[in-house]
């Protein structure tokens, strides 16, 4: 009896210890070591749109100014040259029509002295011209023609401002001769002869600008011996 209790004892006691030797589904845990979603978080790892900021390097609209290193649609180079024709009453006996020619040089465009604002704005070009201020003829009941005609040439300083993107006022000075011929064609008329006066050439005018070729003024003139011309020419630019 006491082997047999002794037989059941051992048997009990070996089953104990295998079944603490060899322990069931502990070593798996099962869902632990591969969480499911967690390993790798999204939107995280690589943060959009700050790497490389939009609009920053390159700035618009600074780097280069617009209108400030030469008058707005007006600046003249160094050289530029005009060249034009003019026509328009004159003040010989009559009022009859002048006409001409002129050649125009650049001689300082404007920034040429930056010393004052208003001073950098100026254009100024030497021009020389020939003008035909017209003849008139005159009958009298003792003699059959009377003609009186006169012309001009001369060099001018002209000085330039711009008021607006293509329009400039502008003033002219300079030296001019005006030749005065009278003739009548009877006997004893004594009336006939040339006579040549030097003195100075003003003027006064506005320039519109046509196009990047041709430019339209309007000038008063006036010149020596008492004559004046009101001129509307056209000039192109070469």
């Amino acid at each position: 009896m006491n082997k047999l209790i002794i037989i059941v004892v051992l048997i009990s006691f070996v089953t104990v210890f295998r079944a603490a030797a060899e322990p069931v589904v502990a070593a798996e845990p099962v869902g632990a070591a591969e969480p499911v979603g967690g390993a790798e978080p999204v939107g995280v790892a690589e943060p959009v749109g700050v790497a490389e900021p939009v609009g920053v390097a390159e700035p618009v609209g600074v780097a280069e100014p617009v209108g400030v290193a030469e008058p707005v649609g007006w600046g003249e180079k160094e050289g530029t040259m005009h060249f034009g024709i003019k026509v328009g009453p004159s003040s010989v006996q009559d009022s009859p029509n002048g006409y001409g020619m002129f050649y125009r040089y650049a001689v300082f465009p404007p920034n040429t002295f930056n010393q004052y604002v208003f001073l950098s704005q100026l254009s100024i070009a030497v021009e020389g011209e020939y003008v035909d201020l017209g003849s008139s003829k005159r009958s009298f009941s003792y003699a059959d023609v009377t003609s009186q005609s006169a012309s001009t040439f001369g060099v001018v300083v002209t000085v330039a401002y711009p008021i607006s993107e293509y329009f400039s006022v502008h003033t002219k000075t300079g030296l001019a001769n005006t030749t005065r011929r009278v003739d009548c064609n009877f006997s004893g008329c004594g009336l006939n002869y040339s006579r040549t006066t030097a003195g100075l050439h003003l003027g006064v005018g506005g320039q519109y600008k046509l196009s990047s070729q041709y430019t339209l003024s309007v000038d008063y003139e006036a010149y020596p011996d008492g004559y004046s011309m009101t001129a509307v020419s056209i000039a192109t630019m070469f």
